[in-house]
């Protein structure tokens, strides 16, 4: 990436508490938004094996020792599978390949878990996106995305 392109441009972004009227227009982060919420107080892999782990998954997996990165087309460098939950953590630290909960939405795969995330009040009717989860142990790899 040729870092003196004329198509990049740094963007500030401004930091809003859970509770602060929202920027019109601008990219935000925010401030302590899920601290209360169940997701960040109860959700463990303890806790999403016993109550969700027969539901069917979607999952990418990379061969041992294969890189995790790609360049090009996804569907080409990993498989995608789905299976249950629960065999997903079980095989989290295990030697073979990496699996990855990749992209799981809550509101059709997991619909308990999504009341324990709500959007934050202030995108309101904006938030067009559901609530998605990546799921994964130590030493997985994915590209940064946004």
């Amino acid at each position: 990436m040729n870092h003196d392109s004329p198509q990049l441009r740094t963007i500030a972004i401004a930091r809003v508490s859970a509770h602060a009227p929202l920027p019109s227009g601008r990219p935000v982060i925010f401030s302590g938004a899920l601290l209360a919420c169940r997701a960040v107080e109860e959700w463990s892999l303890a806790r999403l094996r016993a109550e969700h782990g027969d539901a069917d998954v979607p999952v990418r997996v990379s061969d041992e020792g294969a890189p995790q990165l790609f360049a090009g087309d996804p569907q080409r460098a990993f498989r995608f599978l789905h299976m249950p939950l629960a065999r997903v953590i079980d095989d989290f630290g295990r030697a073979g390949p990496r699996r990855y909960v990749q992209l799981c939405d809550l509101g059709s795969t997991l619909p308990r878990l999504a009341a324990d995330l709500p959007a934050p009040a202030q995108v309101g009717s904006l938030y067009a996106s559901p609530a998605y989860a990546w799921i994964c142990d130590g030493g997985t790899v994915n590209p940064l995305h946004f």
